[in-house]
């Protein structure tokens, strides 16, 4: 089976509408077989807005990601799709910025 645990990176203790956060999302598998073409999905948080998504660390044998997101501004599901595999204990992490709306 594989493993995810998402991540809210933030430096302050509150935010204000305008205010950008930063979600960190990081996987490993936990299983004794590889896993074929990995999809991960998640969504923008209510009273939010999505601003962008990156990798941190990828392994290569995952192969070229492709990203379906709203688009800036907007908010709604969020998918990271690669065609390689991820090998027994392999891990990696992707980020994705939302902004606070009122």
């Amino acid at each position: 089976p594989i493993s995810l645990s998402t991540l809210f990176v933030s430096c302050r203790a509150s935010a204000a509408p305008g205010a950008t956060l930063v979600y960190t999302i990081a996987f490993v598998n936990a299983g004794a077989t590889s896993i074929q073409q990995l999809v991960i999905n998640d969504m923008t948080p209510p009273y939010t807005t999505y601003s962008g998504s990156s990798t941190i660390s990828v392994p290569a044998s995952l192969g070229a990601m492709s990203t379906s997101a709203p688009t800036i501004g907007g908010a709604g599901a969020i998918r990271w799709s690669f065609p390689g595999q991820l090998g027994p204990g392999s891990s990696g992490s992707l980020q994705f910025s939302v902004v606070l709306v009122p």
